[in-house]
């Protein structure tokens, strides 16, 4: 019960954290939607990658990535 319940809250943050930063810069649904997709990727990639290198589990870092990407991201926002 407890596996389904952190599988359900990394696919919830996986599903809406890419359009959360494509939000922050481009207000277009189209590219806003090209950007989530490219974002998603991205993250996916990258946190597949840092698992297998650094010997971690796979949804964790995955969302750890976008978690920071996010932050990274409103952090040039407001900057910019």
């Amino acid at each position: 019960m407890t596996m389904r319940i952190v599988g359900l809250i990394m696919v919830i943050a996986l599903l809406t954290t890419p359009p959360a930063i494509a939000g922050l810069f481009i207000k277009d649904m189209k590219r806003m939607m090209i950007l989530s997709i490219t974002l998603s990727i991205l993250f996916t990639f990258t946190g597949l990658m840092l698992s297998y290198f650094l010997n971690l589990t796979s949804g964790t870092t995955i969302i750890l990535v976008a978690g920071l990407s996010y932050f990274i991201s409103f952090f040039i926002k407001k900057i910019i």
